[in-house]
């Protein structure tokens, strides 16, 4: 679901001995197997006899968003034209529409569609044009280029929480935080943590203590060695998301006949 060039990134992490840290590669097919697991939960396990199968796989599912949206960030530092990762996002955006509202049972009888709820893609491309604005601000505003990025982030999450996308506006911020704080060595820690935590701000209850536990995925996220790792073709990560959407979808429909 992103996509870097990491080749030339920074270390983030100088361990010593055999561990040395995870490769980009290696951080999405984690967040790809926790986020099925998450899934798996979400669209099959709607009868209250699973219940302690369910939360638990939940709370694992926590630490896919955090790292996926850490991976946007770095993707927009290092890849080769925005422009085309955006239209990628953008494009699954529409493909996963259908098979997200499906296996999630957001679609009504008879429906394969609908509008209220959008999927990830949408907050992911929300995010990744933020970063897109705050590049262009930073060329041609070198000083104050923070005062028009900030407006355009506002803007990014009125988007992101009128469409209703998983994550809403909270998803744009988190990827934003983790742009930023990749910068700062001392406050990266604590800024990539602050990304984190702003995922728990919930509307209704102010803070989803569920969403807490994302905090965990702080800690592959700062062993993030700044490499790509072996070779995998990309659209591997684009296409996991939607097609493992329509596998649970059919699952979903075989369960409820």
């Amino acid at each position: 679901m992103t996509d870097t060039a990491e080749t030339k990134a920074p270390v983030y992490y100088e361990g010593q001995g055999r561990f040395r840290g995870f490769t980009g590669n290696g951080l999405k097919l984690f967040a790809m197997g926790i986020m099925l697991i998450d899934h798996v939960a979400y669209a099959l396990l709607f009868s209250t006899e699973t219940a302690a199968v369910y939360w638990p796989m939940r709370i694992i599912g926590r630490l896919a968003f955090p790292i996926f949206a850490y991976m946007i960030a770095v993707g927009a530092r290092h890849t080769h034209d925005i422009k085309k990762y955006l239209l990628r996002l953008l494009a699954f955006t529409v493909i996963s529409e259908i098979p997200f509202d499906c296996a999630f049972g957001f679609a009504g009888k008879g429906q394969i569609m609908e509008l209220a709820h959008q999927n990830v893609f949408l907050t992911l491309f929300l995010g990744l044009l933020t970063l897109a604005f705050l590049r262009l601000f930073q060329k041609g505003l070198p000083r104050y280029y923070m005062i028009p990025s900030a407006a355009v982030l506002l803007l990014t999450m009125a988007a992101a929480e009128f469409l209703n996308t998983d994550y809403a506006g909270v998803g744009v911020l988190c990827i934003f935080l983790f742009y930023v704080g990749a910068d700062k060595k001392t406050a990266k820690a604590p800024l990539f943590a602050l990304a984190i935590f702003v995922l728990s701000f919930d509307r209704n209850t102010l803070i989803n203590v569920t969403e807490l536990f994302a905090l965990v995925s702080l800690v592959p996220i700062l062993l993030h060695n700044g490499q790509k790792g072996a070779k995998m073709n990309r659209w591997v990560f684009y296409a996991f998301y939607p097609g493992h959407l329509t596998v649970l979808w059919l699952i979903r429909s075989l369960l409820q006949r």
